[in-house]
């Protein structure tokens, strides 16, 4: 989970750059994420809070010890994390950023 979540951290975090922002925490990031992309409609709506549910689950896998997360939780989260990571590649090829 720490993996998934820090590769949409990472593209997140170039596409507010972008922006001429940059997040100061992971609370940060999800706040200005949501504020600058996806209530602006420059990134679909449902990414901010994908985002959110990668860092949660990142949170829990890290802190709680009694967590278990199964094989087939883990593919529909590394789904998500691929399809945000493939989004926020998008957007920054379309700023040509990458």
């Amino acid at each position: 989970m720490t993996r998934l979540y820090y590769s949409a951290f990472h593209f997140a975090s170039a596409a507010l750059l972008v922006e001429g922002v940059e997040a100061s925490s992971h609370h940060s990031l999800l706040t200005l994420f949501s504020e600058r992309l996806a209530r602006t409609g420059k990134v679909p709506p449902g990414r901010a809070k994908e985002l959110k549910r990668l860092q949660g689950f990142r949170e829990v896998a890290d802190y709680d010890r009694a967590f278990v997360f199964t094989a087939d939780g883990a593919e529909e989260e590394a789904v998500v994390a691929r399809r945000f990571v493939a989004e926020m590649r998008a957007f920054l090829e379309a700023g040509g950023w990458v």
